[in-house]
Formats: structure tokens, C-alpha cells, sequence
């Protein structure tokens, strides 16, 4: 239960800051929605782990129908959506992930824009 304190405490302590930094550092990109209420609403939604007597709650409210392999299908499901709407679309992620980065036009665009 300390645990679950500890951790409930950092992510109210990381919201209050992400608000505040985006609203003083960032004002141009801040908005409300994905800086305040979403952050927010996620928080209010721990609060009721606070006060859970028992690990079987969220069990119990468990379908029996669904399994990690029913969540891994949807993932391959929607990665497959994905290719069919955009063609090319997984290469050119895997590509992103292995080359650490931007794809080489973008790169090349960026060191152009900031040489330092």
C-alpha cells in the first residue's frame, strides 16, 4: 500500500509539473486538453487504487474473454489496418527505429536548417 502511495504521489507531482512547465516554457504548443485535462483525468483515475482493500477488484471486473493473446491480436489487427491504409507504413517505422531517427531526407533537411 506505501508503494502504491509512493508511486500515486509521482505521477500527481509529474502532472502538476508537466502543466506548469509546458504553460511557462512552451506556450506556444500548450493547450489545455492534452496538458491539463488528460494528465488530470488520468490521475483522478488512480485514486481509487488508494482505496481498494483487496487485489481481486479489478479481477473481478475482468470479462473472462479476454486474454493478453485476444489484446496481441487486435495489436496485429491494427498493424495491419495500418499497411493497408498507407502502404509502406511499418517499413518505413522499422527503418526509423533502426536508423535512430528521422528518415534521410528529413535529417538531411534538419543538419541544413541548424548546423550545430
Amino acid at each position: 500500500m506505501i508503494a502504491t502511495l509512493a508511486v500515486v504521489i509521482l505521477y500527481v507531482m509529474a502532472n502538476l509539473a508537466l502543466t506548469r512547465y509546458m504553460r511557462r516554457e512552451q506556450p506556444a504548443i500548450f493547450t489545455v486538453w492534452r496538458h491539463v485535462l488528460v494528465p488530470w483525468v488520468a490521475t483522478l483515475a488512480l485514486l481509487p487504487v488508494l482505496f481498494v482493500p483487496s487485489i481481486r477488484f479489478p479481477l473481478a471486473l475482468q470479462p473472462d474473454s479476454v486474454s493478453v493473446p485476444d489484446i496481441a491480436h487486435l495489436g496485429f489487427a491494427y498493424m495491419e489496418w495500418r499497411e493497408w491504409r498507407n502502404p509502406g507504413t511499418l517499413n518505413r517505422g522499422a527503418m526509423m527505429l533502426i536508423r535512430g531517427g528521422a528518415p534521410e531526407r528529413e535529417r538531411k533537411t534538419r543538419k541544413a536548417a541548424n548546423p550545430y
